[in-house]
Parts: structure tokens; C-alpha cells; sequence
């Protein structure tokens, strides 16, 4: 039997171990020294022979690795943390509740350390940022920036409403694809089997076979036989191809390549432009000013050509040009945006005007989406029926062909 020891101490690490007393029982329990060695000096003072010692994982450790924030979580914060501040709530017991109320435990942990930095006096977006894991940088820029102005609980709501724009459109585009994507696994699977297992068949069948082939018979057997005998080298050059992408793509020049490509093609500009006109109006509607907003925008982009050309963008407003000129030169927008930013400064509702911007590609991109969809919806079935009813046809031509010598 072991006998269970407990010396835990909330200031330092925790250790467990295990080990054999001086009378030869088997002990084991929890220490608390600054390090390994520490630790096993005072279980030896107790005259302890230590078979394991294994450090305790905190629960905070534990939280910054294997704690990420989607849309989900993070409205779930920003909205309900609006609410119960609106309702005249302190910060503390606020987030007190929503800890309570999180379903996830290490959500639940998040909230719990937030409070106890709070509690420490601690302001919110310091508290925040110890979990940068959880929280986009965006969003504790956002939730900074409202406490110097006293806004936190608006920017909280428009934060709720910017991450359920973004979920929302992620569901449309997955509901869009699901069908097509439903149609070409199909296809895939369909065509694997008669490559695989039916072809072959006919293929033994018709060895004994006197007269000579069909043409179209004889190129889907040599065809089948190809894809059989080759496959794995298919699948070698697959995975080279995936490398050789994923190498190049680190490089920083391709990836600019790349990235220019995407600027250039109509729906990823599209996408850009919203993801441009949303965030800005969010960081004017909090108070930012137009070149702190432009390096936000910069720093969130993933794109490089896109981040480059709003760096440069930030530079120059700085230095007095317009936000619009600045923008046409560097990145070169569609007419649209540039007149919509051009109104916007002329009549100082620029976060207005780029929202709408934003809405207006957000809607055209949707609708690309879902025009190409039914494009290829058609398309993929067509494709499958044709393919099929081409093997079937060759494999049925010997057949007429032995029916006729009959």
C-alpha cells in the first residue's frame, strides 16, 4: 500500500514522485521546491529513496498550449461580458459568471485567470494578453483601445458582431461546398473501383478472346493496367508535388508570387477588399485613427502583397496623403472602393462608407460562390455518368462482338 503525502505550497513548482521510505513502504504525494533538484534534496533528507519525480503541469501552462479562440468562443466573451457589464455588473463578477457559465474547462480557466489579474488590479486588456493564444492581437488592440476611451462595452458588442459576421459566411461558403465536394468523393470512389476491381475482371475475361479487341476496349485495359502498375509512383509524385509547394511557399519571394496572383484573381480580391472596409470601419468606430487602423489591418493580413501594400499605405498617411490615393497607388482597388473611401473623406464618414464597402463585396463574393457552385453542380454528375457509361460501353462492345460470331 502507499502512503499518500501532500505538500503542496502555491508558490513555487509542484512535483509528484513516488519512492520507498526507510521502513520500505512505498510513498508517494506532491512537493513543492523551485526545481527537480531541490526536490529530491528534501525527499532525501526524509530519508526517501525517490524511484520517480515528475514536474506538475500548471494549469495555466496547460491553458496557454491547448487554448485557441475560434468566432464560437470568442463571441461567446464579447457578448456576454457586453451584456453583463451593461447591466451594471463589475468586471470581476462578470467574468466571474462566465466562467461558470463556459462549458469548455479550459475556457473556464482562461476566464478564472482573467478575473484573478482583474482582482490584482490588473487592467482588462493586461489581463488579456497574458493569453494571446485565446485572444487575437486584433482584439486586444480593440479591447486596449477601449479603455482609454471608456468605450469597452460598445467595442465589446461590435467585436461580437464582427466575429459572428465572419462565422456566419464561413458557414455559408462550407454549406455551398458541401454538395460539390459530397459529388466529386463519390466520382473518386466510383472510378477507383472500376479501375481497380472491375476492369481487371473483364480484362482476365477477355485473355482467351480470338478476335482482336475495339480499339476503345483495348486503351481503357492498357490504361487501367497503367494506373494499376503505377499508382504508387502516382502517389510518390503526389507527395513530392505537396513538398516541393509547401518549400516554396516558405520562401518569402514565392510567397509574394503567390500572394500577387491572389490579389489579382476576383474572388480572393473581392475577399481582401471586404476583409480592408469591415475591420476598418471597426478600429474608426472605436476611436483609432486612420494610419493606427492601417497598421492593424496590415498587421492581420495574411497575404504578403496585400500587407506590404497597406505598409507602405500607413507610411504615406502619415505623412498627410490621403487614405484613398495612397491605397490606388500601392494596391490599386477596384473603382468602387476607391469612390466609396473618396466619399468618405470628403463628407467624414469614412468608417461608414467603408463598412459598406465591405458588406457589398462580402455579398458579391457569396454570390460568386454560389453562381459557381451551380456551375459545377451539373458539371460533376455529368462527368461521373460520362465516364461510367464510357467503361461500361467498352467493356460491353467484346460482348456484341461474341454475340455476332455466334
Amino acid at each position: 500500500m502507499f502512503r499518500v503525502e501532500d505538500k503542496t505550497i502555491f508558490s513555487g513548482e509542484n512535483f509528484f514522485y513516488r519512492g520507498i521510505d526507510q521502513e520500505g513502504n512505498r510513498v508517494k504525494g506532491k512537493i513543492e521546491a523551485e526545481n527537480s533538484r531541490e526536490a529530491l534534496e528534501v525527499l532525501g533528507d526524509k530519508g526517501y529513496i525517490i524511484l520517480k519525480l515528475k514536474k506538475q503541469k500548471t494549469m495555466k501552462k496547460r491553458i496557454q498550449r491547448g487554448t485557441k479562440g475560434n468566432e464560437k468562443k470568442l463571441i461567446f466573451f464579447s457578448r456576454q461580458l457586453a451584456i453583463l457589464l451593461q447591466g451594471g455588473l463589475p468586471l470581476g463578477q462578470a467574468l466571474d459568471l462566465l466562467a461558470k457559465q463556459a462549458g469548455d474547462r479550459r475556457m473556464k480557466g482562461v476566464f478564472q485567470e482573467i478575473k484573478g489579474k482583474i482582482m490584482q488590479g490588473h487592467s482588462l486588456y493586461a489581463a488579456m494578453s497574458e493569453h494571446r493564444r485565446f485572444f487575437p492581437e486584433f482584439f486586444l488592440q480593440m479591447i486596449k483601445m477601449g479603455e482609454e476611451t471608456g468605450l469597452t462595452m460598445k467595442i465589446l458588442f461590435n467585436m461580437a458582431e464582427h466575429f459572428e459576421r465572419n462565422l456566419q459566411l464561413k458557414r455559408e461558403i462550407k454549406e455551398v461546398l458541401r454538395y460539390p465536394l459530397f459529388v466529386l468523393a463519390v466520382a473518386l470512389g466510383v472510378m477507383g473501383f472500376l479501375v481497380f476491381n472491375v476492369l481487371p475482371y473483364f480484362s482476365s475475361l477477355y485473355m482467351d478472346y480470338s478476335q482482336e479487341l475495339p480499339l476503345l476496349t483495348r486503351r481503357l485495359i492498357k490504361a487501367s493496367q497503367f494506373i494499376r502498375t503505377n499508382s504508387p509512383y502516382f502517389l510518390l509524385f503526389f507527395l513530392f508535388i505537396t513538398l516541393l509547394f509547401h518549400i516554396l511557399k516558405s520562401r518569402k519571394k514565392c510567397r509574394l508570387w503567390l500572394d500577387t496572383q491572389k490579389a489579382k484573381f476576383s474572388p480572393t480580391r473581392k475577399f481582401f477588399w471586404a476583409f480592408v472596409g469591415n475591420n476598418f470601419a471597426l478600429l474608426l468606430k472605436a476611436g483609432l485613427t486612420i494610419d493606427r487602423s492601417v497598421e492593424m489591418i496590415a498587421e492581420q493580413a495574411g497575404n504578403l502583397f496585400l500587407r506590404d501594400g497597406l505598409e507602405r499605405t500607413k507610411q504615406e498617411v502619415e505623412g498627410g496623403e490621403l487614405l484613398s490615393n495612397s491605397l490606388q497607388k500601392w494596391l490599386n482597388p477596384d473603382p468602387f472602393f476607391i469612390c466609396m473611401l473618396r466619399m468618405g473623406e470628403e463628407t467624414g464618414k469614412l468608417d461608414e462608407m467603408t463598412a459598406r464597402a465591405g458588406s457589398y463585396y462580402l455579398e458579391e463574393m457569396e454570390n460568386w460562390v454560389k453562381n459557381i457552385v451551380s456551375f459545377l453542380e451539373p458539371l460533376l454528375i455529368l462527368l461521373i455518368a460520362g465516364l461510367v457509361g464510357l467503361i461500361m460501353v467498352a467493356m460491353v462492345l467484346p460482348m456484341l462482338d461474341m454475340i455476332q460470331v455466334w
